[in-house]
């Protein structure tokens, strides 16, 4: 059998390479509440195999008791599930890694859980419940100083506001994580806030603002060829026919 180390290796490539490979956005993908989420995430078609790889990972990493890798190989194997829409499997799989990140104590692991089980409720329209696991998060994260996990739970919760109506809330939110995104730098969290800005002023009949904050967005996706910038010029080019 590989080694806990060289599995950990093809661990993070696969997940490297699921993030970066050309994705295809379905039609229902085309609802921009959904920017940001996992519902644009990962479009590959090739979930199987990747799962297969996670799968086989946990398996290696609990034969070699490597309790932090086989909790990150099930938080993978939860995002998995969450973009197949199977909400039970990916709340299961993320309490089996925070059970065991808790009892090791791994507190960068659990904010991150933390953050996605508010993503899985965010999907499921449990708002009240993606609150408070983004607010865990984001106090979590910024004891460990962890800019990266502040910006995208701060995002979170700006989407959870915005979806709820609370555009003042969410606007301010949305600034955070980007301030945060432009000092790291991480031109596709700066991208994925200027998007939903653009989209929030839009909802405000701000048709100038809005222009300027999705020129922004594709300005960024760019430099990363991020998926979503196909989209974000979609959405320029109907505000420029709305503003003409």
């Amino acid at each position: 059998m590989e080694s806990t180390d060289h599995l950990a290796v093809i661990l993070m490539l696969v997940l490297e390479v699921s993030q970066r490979r050309g994705r295809r956005v379905r039609d229902g993908d085309r609802d921009p509440s959904k920017w940001g989420s996992a519902e644009v995430s990962k479009r590959t078609g090739d979930l199987a195999d990747i799962r297969e790889y996670y799968e086989r990972a946990l398996e290696a990493f609990e034969a070699a008791g490597d309790r932090i890798s086989a909790a990150a190989a099930l938080r993978q194997l939860a995002r998995l599930s969450e973009e197949s829409e199977d909400y039970e499997q990916a709340s299961e799989l993320n309490a089996r890694s925070l059970a065991i990140l808790r009892e090791s104590g791994d507190r960068a692991g659990i904010a991150a859980v933390l953050h996605g089980l508010g993503n899985l409720y965010y999907l499921q329209g449990r708002h009240e419940q993606a609150r408070e696991m983004y607010a865990q998060s984001i106090a979590m994260h910024r004891q460990l100083g962890n800019r990266d996990g502040i910006a995208a739970s701060l995002h979170g919760l700006a989407m959870l506001h915005d979806e709820r109506g609370e555009y003042a809330e969410a606007h301010q939110l949305y600034r955070q994580s980007l301030s945060i995104a432009e000092d790291i730098p991480d031109p596709h969290r700066v991208g994925s806030s200027w998007g939903q800005i653009g989209l929030l002023l839009e909802k405000q009949e701000d048709i100038v603002g809005a222009i300027a904050a999705l020129t922004a967005a594709c300005e960024q996706f760019a430099k990363v060829d991020a998926p979503e910038l196909e989209l974000a010029k979609e959405h320029l080019a109907r505000l420029r026919g709305i503003g003409t």
